[in-house]
């Protein structure tokens, strides 16, 4: 599957690896920024994902960045967007809902774990659209639980391993 729409790659020093990787993989349109610059960026293009390349040159303003990127890609009205960064083995990523790989992988991992987000953003725009249409014909709209699922699982079905902790559903 092609990596379809515009992706924005934050770093502070150039990341031609990771670009190359994902224009290789289909990305037409692919956004570098640096970690100052990333929400000014968002601004102006709805990314499908955001990768974080290189880490941040100034290590204690990273969470800050990351935080005001979350909050903005969340203002959105359209499905999630993934994060995705590159970490040195003993470093954390730099907001919590953003998914971790070693800086040691090769670029094309990257694309590749971005295809499989690509397939949940799909399916998640596909729910909000259902969403749409069954209010627009003043139906019903199923209620989604208040509780997380995770708290209320019997089962937890983990899909590939823990490398996608984001992938695991709760079964109740």
């Amino acid at each position: 599957m092609p990596l379809q729409g515009p992706f924005v790659v934050v770093a502070d020093s150039p990341a031609p690896d990771v670009v190359e990787a994902l224009r290789t993989a289909g990305a037409a349109t692919v956004v570098e920024t640096p970690w100052a610059d990333a929400v000014a960026a968002l601004a102006t293009v709805e990314p499908e994902a955001v990768v974080f390349a290189r880490p941040c040159s100034e290590p204690e303003r990273a969470e800050d960045y990351a935080e005001a990127i979350a909050e903005r890609l969340d203002a959105c009205d359209g499905p999630f967007t993934p994060m995705i960064a590159r970490v040195r083995d003993d470093a954390g990523t730099p907001g919590p809902d953003v998914l971790a790989i070693s800086a040691s992988a090769p670029a094309e991992r990257i694309a590749w774990r971005l295809a499989t987000l690509s397939r949940i953003r799909t399916l998640h725009g596909t729910v909000l659209r259902r969403m749409d249409t069954l209010a627009s014909r003043n139906e019903a709209i199923p209620p989604l639980p208040d509780s997380d699922p995770l708290d209320d699982a019997t089962v937890l079905i983990a899909g590939r391993g823990r490398s996608y902790p984001e992938l695991s559903v709760a079964v109740g």
